[in-house]
């Protein structure tokens, strides 16, 4: 009795460990498909970090500008602090 309840038994672990070593691999893509995924969200932080550093840089030579032309930093500043916006922590949305 107990060699009837064995051999399926096993042949199904067997059977399950196959399907699940051959089948996984592909639930998430291939490593290719996995970095080229992580490359792209790469190339997507560094265009946001330089649109935001050329962000910075315009405001910097504005206001260089504004020093150098004698009026009063004051202002310049408190317009500059209107037209920009909180800077967003890497990981969050």
């Amino acid at each position: 009795m107990a060699r009837i309840l064995v051999r399926p038994a096993l042949l199904t672990v067997i059977m399950l460990s196959l399907a699940l070593s051959t089948g996984c691999s592909g639930l998430l893509g291939g490593p290719y498909d996995q970095a080229n995924g992580l490359v792209d969200e790469a190339n997507e932080a560094i265009e946001e970090h330089n649109r935001l550093f050329e962000e910075a840089r315009v405001a910097y030579e504005e206001a260089r500008e504004a020093v150098e032309a004698g009026e009063d930093a004051s202002d310049e500043a408190e317009r500059i602090a209107r037209r920009g916006r909180p800077c967003r922590r890497r990981g969050t949305s």
